[in-house]
C-alpha cells in the first residue's frame, strides 16, 4: 500500500445563507467563503482514478447544502456543520476555514473568519 498523501485545498468557495447573529442578518442573508483543505491517503490504483482522491465537487455540493438548508447563527457552529458534512469522504485531516467578508461592525473589517481542524482514521 502507498503511503503517498496529497493535499487537496478548494478555496474561496461562494456561498450564500443565512448567517448571522442577529435575526436581521439571518433574515436578510449575506454571502460567505469557505477554504477546506483535506489531507487524503492515496492508496494503490490508477493515478487517474476518483477511487484514490476525493471528488472537489461532493465537497461543495455538501457545503452549500449545509449553507442553504439553514439558519447558522454563529461562523463557529457553521464550520462544525461542515465538517460533519465532509465526513465520510476519504481523507485523513481536514482543516475549514469560513469567512465572512465585510461584517457588520461600526469600523471597517475585511472579514471575520474562523477556522476549525478535525482528524479521522482514513
Amino acid at each position: 500500500m502507498s503511503d503517498d498523501v496529497a493535499l487537496m485545498s478548494l478555496d474561496e468557495m461562494r456561498f450564500f445563507g443565512r448567517i448571522g447573529h442577529t435575526e436581521e442578518e439571518r433574515t436578510v442573508g449575506t454571502h460567505v467563503e469557505v477554504d477546506v483543505d483535506l489531507e487524503i491517503p492515496m492508496g494503490e490504483g490508477s493515478v487517474h482514478s476518483l477511487d484514490r482522491t476525493i471528488d472537489y465537487r461532493e465537497v461543495h455540493d455538501r457545503i452549500d447544502r449545509v449553507i442553504s438548508e439553514d439558519e447558522h447563527p454563529l461562523l463557529e457552529g457553521l464550520a462544525e456543520e461542515i465538517l460533519d458534512a465532509l465526513e465520510g469522504l476519504h481523507w485523513r485531516r481536514c482543516v475549514v476555514r469560513v469567512r465572512k467578508p465585510n461584517p457588520p461592525i461600526s469600523g471597517t473589517m475585511g472579514a471575520a473568519q474562523i477556522q476549525l481542524e478535525r482528524s479521522q482514521p482514513a
